[in-house]
């Protein structure tokens, strides 16, 4: 087999290291960077300006996977390889996804997505614009994101989740979506809205609301919705107060939540969020 397969459609300035194999049906944009040893595989479609690193898998073959207990997938590429077609990788423009990310088929990804080293999105995600998944993250479709959100590093992501926008996902964060696993038919993950916190070791549990604002602080169990514009603490997690009457214990800001209203407009600028 050829490593760059004649069905392929390459754009203009593309450079690509030692061993890159790229497969039938791929469309990649002008000016792209593919690193040493990357597979594309096929039906993906990567758009310009972007930066593939080493190792990495783009459009990983779909194999068996459950949908409400049941096996959905007749035609996974498990099933029968010969008749499996790979559904399409939608990749945005300025993508920076750094060395061994493995994104499965079936995404659908907007512009500027970076990644840390050894991330997985798997099939099914709809990911917006300028989203960025730290080391180690992982991501279980089908579940869709905003725009603008932060995942910093080991950040669990459970199927059927809903995020809003310019949310922060600190090491270790963890949303849940089986009620009772492992029986996975009562999937449904939560949903956190815009400018929300979810701190480092927390877990918020299926089905609940995170609201716009708010933080959970660090190795909280969620078991209940959270208000809007609050902070909850502990296991199981209680509101202990409204985020405004947060003080900086160090007396640098005096109030700095909500947080995004309280950002000067450089470091806007520099994490790409709207004025």
């Amino acid at each position: 087999m050829d490593l760059i397969s004649k069905d392929a459609e390459i754009g203009k300035n593309v450079y690509m290291g030692h061993n890159v194999i790229i497969e039938d049906g791929v469309i990649i944009g002008d000016n792209v960077e593919i690193g040493h040893n990357t597979i594309i595989r096929k039906n993906v479609h990567l758009s310009s300006n972007s930066y593939i690193g080493a190792n990495v898998i783009l459009g990983e073959y779909i194999g068996t996977y459950f949908i409400n207990g049941e096996d959905e997938t007749k035609t996974g590429y498990y099933k029968n390889s010969k008749t499996y077609k790979n559904p399409i990788l939608k990749i945005g423009t300025k993508a920076k996804i750094r060395a061994n990310t493995l994104i499965y088929a079936g995404c659908e990804i907007g512009d500027k997505l970076e990644t840390g080293s050894w991330t997985v999105i798997r099939n099914g995600c709809k990911i917006g614009n300028n989203n960025y998944l730290g080391n180690h993250c992982e991501f279980w479709g089908p579940l869709k994101t905003g725009d603008h959100n932060r995942f910093i590093a080991c950040a669990h992501i459970g199927d059927t989740s809903d995020i809003g926008n310019c949310c922060w996902f600190l090491p270790y964060a963890t949303l849940a979506t089986d009620l009772h696993p492992p029986c996975g038919k009562c999937l449904q993950g939560p949903i956190i809205e815009d400018y929300a916190i979810i701190g480092s070791f927390s877990l918020v549990l299926p089905r609940l609301k995170v609201g716009k604002n708010a933080i959970v602080a660090a190795c909280s169990l969620v078991t209940e919705d959270v208000p809007p514009e609050t902070i909850v603490v502990g296991n199981p997690a209680k509101v202990v107060k409204n985020v405004k009457d947060i003080t900086c214990p160090l007396g640098i800001i005096d109030h700095p939540y909500p947080w995004y209203e309280k950002m000067d407009k450089n470091r806007r600028k520099r994490y790409g969020y709207p004025d």
